[in-house]
């Protein structure tokens, strides 16, 4: 409602009485995740070779984002300590 004053009072250079305005907030649609079954998942999986398939079993199996897979380097990797070091993800 704010912005609606806002624009009377500093644009248009009137005076807007907020009691006569009947405006009502549009409401937020629920949005439905899309999760694909364990099985689903496995025969996607199946069908890759290759470094498609190792993209997105890290994808998968890590939660990473697209981003921060395709960006993954040839040192990033640390055999020894099992980890992989991730770059600029989000939230940093």
């Amino acid at each position: 409602m704010y912005t609606i004053q806002f624009l009377y009072r500093e644009i248009l250079d009137r005076e807007i009485d907020v009691e006569k305005v009947d405006a009502i907030r549009s409401e937020k649609p629920e949005r439905l995740l899309v999760v694909l079954s364990r099985s689903e998942t496995k025969r996607i999986i199946s069908l890759l070779q290759g470094k498609y398939q190792l993209v997105i079993k890290l994808l998968y199996g890590s939660g990473w984002r697209v981003t921060e897979d395709i960006r993954l380097c040839v040192h990033d990797p640390d055999c020894d300590c099992r980890e992989i070091l991730v770059c600029d993800g989000k939230g940093f």
